[in-house]
This record gives structure tokens, C-alpha cells and sequence, in this order.
């Protein structure tokens, strides 16, 4: 039997109870050693954030410091240049020989994986969950991925697993769908709010909120 470790990468800009929750979730469902954050430099798929990347990562840092199930990663920071996951997922595979890698998916990133550098390849080093996001509809046994795009719902049913202990029997190569709790929270909702001088009580950490009030970001020029 493996122990398990969560990779959650993500720009984190900024980092809300949408990320936290559903990440909590997999971690006690899947009984997973503990969970990396792993925020990107920058990131391919979409564009680069105003926020400085030190920032994003003190913000991070500031949200998940006191949760000991929670790590914080900074090898993509560290690496420079664009952050793409089949570089990170190698990566991890050097430090953590012996663990399950396990990376952690929303459901739209994992409908749009095609888009990703050697997306093919993943499997080879970490199993994938895909989590429920909001008014979508996880297939399971009695559900269809007909509205999926062919080419990932083909990947999807090749590899799709749903037996949660395979995870700790296997290092990697299995996909797996799960329901976390349902928060239609997203950054870009948060940084529109602050810039229109609304409230983000409750979206996000309230020690995240004093530093991004503390340094005034999002803020309309």
C-alpha cells in the first residue's frame, strides 16, 4: 500500500474557500498523506497575473500556513519560465519515489486537458481526481460522458476508476471522478468585487483579506 500526496497547482490570484473546501474534501475522502499547493510562475494556458508572483504566494502561504494537511511548493516559482505540470509532475516523481502522486482537477481544467503540454503522459507519473464544480454533473457507473469532448471522454473511460483504494494500491495511471462541496467562488469574481469596492467577507481566509487590503491589490487605478 502507497501513501498518497495531492498536487493542487493553480495561479492562486487569490487564493478562496472555492480552492480550500473541495481540496479538503479529497484529502479526507481519499485519505491522502498531505496536499501540495503548488502556485505557478506563469502559467501557459491563460494570461500572466498582475499580482507579482510573490504576492500570490504570500497569500497562499498566509491561507494554508496553520492547516497541517496543507504544503506549500514553490518548485514552479523556483523553476521560472512557463509552468507546465508534466514538467512538475517529473519533478515530484524524483522526490517522492515511493508515494502515490495524486493531481487534484476541477472538472472544466480536465475537459480542457488537451490543451496541455504531453497531457497524454501525466498518467505515467500521478492518478488524476477530477472534482464537481458547480452546475455540472459528475458521470459515475450510471451517468454518461456524452456531452464531453470525444477526445477526453475516450481518455476518461480508458483509464476511469472507481475503486477509491486502487489509489493506495497503485503509483499512478487511474482517473477518478468525486463530489466535493459545491462553492461558485473564483478568483475573477473576488478581484472584480474589490475593484467595484465590494465586500469579499467570507470568500476568502479573513487573514487573506487583511493582506490584500494591506497592500491594496485589485484595486481599480
Amino acid at each position: 500500500m502507497y501513501q498518497c500526496i495531492g498536487i493542487y497547482g493553480g495561479t492562486f490570484d487569490p487564493i478562496h474557500y472555492g480552492h480550500l473546501r473541495p481540496v479538503m474534501d479529497v484529502y479526507e475522502k481519499y485519505r491522502l498523506d498531505h496536499i501540495r499547493f503548488i502556485p505557478s510562475a506563469i502559467p501557459p494556458h491563460r494570461q500572466t497575473p498582475d499580482t507579482s508572483t510573490q504576492l500570490r504566494v504570500k497569500l497562499l502561504s498566509t491561507a494554508i500556513d496553520s492547516i497541517s494537511a496543507f504544503k506549500l511548493d514553490l518548485r514552479e516559482v523556483e523553476r521560472g519560465g512557463q509552468s507546465y505540470m508534466f514538467d512538475t509532475l517529473q519533478s515530484l516523481r524524483q522526490d517522492f519515489t515511493e508515494y502515490s502522486l495524486v493531481l487534484i482537477l476541477g472538472l472544466d481544467a480536465f475537459l480542457n486537458l488537451p490543451q496541455w503540454h504531453r497531457w497524454k503522459e501525466l498518467l505515467n507519473y500521478c492518478h488524476i481526481i477530477v472534482t464537481q464544480r458547480p452546475n455540472h454533473e459528475i458521470p459515475t457507473k450510471q451517468f454518461s460522458t456524452k456531452d464531453w469532448p470525444e477526445i477526453i471522454s475516450d481518455y476518461y473511460h480508458q483509464f476511469a476508476c472507481h475503486e477509491n483504494s486502487m489509489l493506495h494500491k497503485t503509483l499512478c495511471g487511474r482517473i477518478f471522478l468525486t463530489e466535493v462541496t459545491q462553492l461558485d467562488i473564483s478568483s475573477s469574481n473576488i478581484r472584480e468585487r474589490i475593484k467595484n469596492k465590494q465586500s469579499i467577507d467570507f470568500l476568502v481566509p479573513e487573514k487573506v483579506k487583511n493582506l490584500i487590503n494591506k497592500n491594496n491589490l485589485y484595486q481599480s487605478n
